[in-house]
């Protein structure tokens, strides 16, 4: 299948699976990580990293008390109130404040149309140039307020709200974002978690305003498929509320932890049909996250498939993919560099666009 998308995004996609499988079938003499690495190093997903830690201390791999007493503190952090039994309570309440700069490519800084022409049989329609997108650098910063309450047994409520803005200095074109986001854990027991969330975003560009709304019901469950290696299967549906149009879409998850304190995941999407509406049928997206120098990398790989739509009769249908590259140059630094194309059907829609941008640490209060 993957290879409808191009060689070089098959090549990439199926070696993210060997990987997986690689690893699965490993056998139990090879070098592993310490506890703390295993499980700490390549943390994407924090219910699996406590999930780790955990079997690690029954199996007698974690025996540092600095270390157990981290777990302690993750597990009561994460609204399991006794924890590992060590005395020290948690406030059921938690507030958090970040503000975090902006530094990043925008190839549509002003959200403007595509500077092709838009070409339909015999039909050709051209771009206003008042209304052609610009591309730039976009330098500003974001502010988050969230809040944590912990119920008790592991059931925990969560909320955020953000606002960030952001200029492009060489057109004068502002972005200005704003989205809130609020989320139910519920701890099922046996390793299970079920999630509800709902959210809301509004982006307003110089030109242009998109907003989107998120309904998202989810559950995951944690296990251990070999010594020493951990993993975690999930699955979601989600309906998506964007101006007239609400889009479901179910969603699959697999993170897996190696013996060698790497991280792999892989996320699977399929999108319902929707009469009249290009949708995003169907999305795949792998990632591996090891260490280099001491410094996390994430490798990325994504693939996507839309249709569903028509324009003056002429069937639109588009086939994407993105490779990105991830990199921690120091504990407040990371820089992302990677490159994404979609091919159309129609080919007003084709994009060939670098991905480059630079993550900065929160600054916390």
């Amino acid at each position: 299948m993957f290879y409808r998308f191009g060689k070089l995004p098959a090549i990439v996609m199926a070696a993210f699976i060997g990987i997986w499988g690689a690893d699965a079938e490993a056998d139990e003499g090879v070098a592993t990580a310490p506890s703390g690495q295993l499980c700490l190093s390549a943390s994407g997903d924090a219910r699996l990293a406590n999930y780790c830690l955990i079997n690690e201390i029954k199996r007698d791999h974690l025996t540092d008390p600095r270390g157990i007493l981290t777990t302690d503190g993750r597990l009561k952090k994460a609204g399991f109130e006794e924890g590992l039994g060590f005395p020290g309570a948690l406030p059921k309440m938690e507030t958090d404040l970040t503000v975090t700069p902006i530094l990043s490519y925008s190839r549509n800084v002003n959200g403007g149309n595509n500077s092709e022409e838009l070409t339909l049989g015999f039909l050709t329609f051209e771009t206003d140039p008042e209304l052609l997108r610009k591309a730039g650098i976009l330098v500003g910063g974001s502010v988050r307020a969230s809040g944590l309450y912990r119920l008790g047994g592991g059931d925990t409520v969560t909320g955020a709200a953000s606002f960030s803005a952001s200029r492009a200095p060489q057109h004068g074109s502002e972005v200005i974002g704003q989205s809130q986001q609020l989320c139910y854990q519920n701890y099922m027991g046996e390793n299970t978690f079920a999630n509800f969330c709902g959210a809301r975003s509004v982006t307003r560009y110089e030109l242009s305003e998109s907003r989107q709304r998120s309904l998202t019901a989810g559950i995951t469950r944690y296990f251990q498929t070999a010594p020493r290696r951990y993993t975690g299967l999930g699955a979601q549906i989600e309906r998506v509320y964007s101006g007239d149009s609400a889009v479901t879409s179910l969603g699959f998850a697999a993170r897996q932890k190696t013996r060698a304190g790497d991280e792999i995941g892989l996320t699977a999407s399929f999108g319902f049909p929707l009469s009249g509406q290009h949708v995003q049928r169907f999305g795949l997206q792998a990632s591996y996250t090891t260490k280099l120098n001491d410094r996390a990398l994430t490798l990325s790989a994504g693939l996507q498939r839309a249709y569903g739509s028509q324009i003056f009769g002429i069937a639109r249908e588009d086939r994407g993919w993105s490779l990105q590259a991830s990199y921690a140059l120091s504990d407040a630094l990371s820089v992302q560099v990677g490159y994404r194309r979609n091919d159309s059907s129609i080919d007003y829609f084709d994009e060939r666009a670098p991905v480059i941008g630079i993550s900065f640490e929160p600054l916390r209060w």
